[in-house]
């Protein structure tokens, strides 16, 4: 088992920590507002406790989220994005238990039927590895877009109260802010100010022309 701190992971590991901690870990080297955590790889069954737990404390982190970043991820031709657990507000004492629960989904059986329908590798080609990082109580989160699935000309920005996960499960309606690349020219509402598109806007196209390709971001 291997612990890196988002920020520092080589980057000849990237092939193998799955698209998820690569993206975050590429974020934070380019200066992008990244909350601060690590990433747990190399995973073979066995859990070290004590070193887990002395970037946490290094890292100052008190209440975390624990989220998965398995080798076959967020990759181009299926995404395997909501197949495994995720746990938000986790705090010291919860934290291996949310790990080991988290390891233990790519195994599930929605796991292996997402595989199976895209002719994805075997479950014992897969290698789990955990992205642990400091947790933000939002009042407003959302998925930003680089290109609007429906318009490459637009950023597309879709907003919820609360957290990110009311939006990815269905639980709140997003609303939807669609801003041409050539111009902005979008009011804000009562959920999102014209003040807050137009930053979510300037880093949007700022991201797309940094990695020369298109984006979305949780």
């Amino acid at each position: 088992m291997n612990i890196y701190r988002i920020g520092d992971i080589p980057e000849n590991k990237y092939p193998f920590i799955g698209g998820k901690a690569r993206g975050l870990d590429i974020l934070i080297k380019h200066g992008f507002n990244v909350p601060s955590g690590f990433v747990i790889t190399d995973i073979n069954g066995v859990i070290d406790e004590d070193n887990i737990f002395k970037i946490f404390d290094e890292l100052n982190l008190k209440v975390v989220s624990v989220r998965s970043s398995a080798s076959n991820e967020d990759g181009e031709n299926a995404s395997n994005a909501g197949q495994f657990e995720t746990y938000l507000f986790v705090n010291k004492e919860n934290l291996i238990p949310s790990i080991k629960k988290c390891i233990d989904s790519i195994n599930s059986l929605r796991a292996k039927a997402y595989a199976e329908h895209f002719e994805m590798v075997e479950n014992s080609n897969k290698q789990m590895n955990i992205v642990v990082q400091q947790m933000i109580d939002s009042t407003i989160a959302g998925v930003l877009f680089t290109s609007d699935p429906l318009n490459a000309e637009n950023v597309l920005i879709e907003a919820v109260e609360g957290q990110g996960e009311n939006l990815v499960s269905g639980k709140k309606e997003a609303n939807r802010y669609s801003i041409a690349k050539d111009n902005f020219s979008l009011e804000g509402d009562e959920l999102v100010s014209t003040k807050t598109l137009r930053k979510l806007y300037d880093i949007a196209l700022k991201i797309e022309q940094e990695f020369d390709s298109e984006m979305d971001l949780e």
